[in-house]
């Protein structure tokens, strides 16, 4: 669904007040919650070679064809280390055993992180050489 308006620039603001006042009186808080959608959750033990190997069977990935999203849960973090100040390098810690992530580009996240803290990932699985 789409719509259109026209009106004189001097009337967006109030245009722009009322409109986020309609807004705000009909918006659930489903619609304010952002949902994730996935392919599967995964155990971390579920992870090796072979799995990896079938995985890329599924390929090759891009615009029309996404690397599958997953999630593990009842996570914590044993330890990590910023890496030439833009990613992450981590020891994640599942209750079947630990498992060594890179999370490129999360290096802004640093502050965030707790040791110990349980959590759920939510990640795609690529060969890193």
């Amino acid at each position: 669904m789409a719509a259109g308006l026209q009106l004189p620039v001097a009337q967006i603001p109030a245009f722009q007040e009322a409109f986020e006042a309609a807004v705000r009186q009909r918006i659930t808080l489903e619609q304010r919650t952002p949902k994730l959608y996935y392919d599967l959750t995964l155990p971390l033990r579920e992870i090796d070679i072979r799995f990896l190997n079938t995985l890329n069977r599924f390929g090759p990935f891009g615009p029309e064809n996404h690397r599958p999203l997953f999630v593990s849960r009842y996570l914590t973090i044993l330890e990590y280390k910023v890496l030439k100040e833009k990613h992450l390098r981590l020891v994640i810690q599942a209750p079947e055993g630990r498992i060594p992530a890179i999370g490129f580009g999360l290096a802004g996240l640093v502050d965030v992180l707790h040791r110990h803290t349980r959590f759920d990932l939510c990640y795609t699985i690529e060969d890193n050489y």
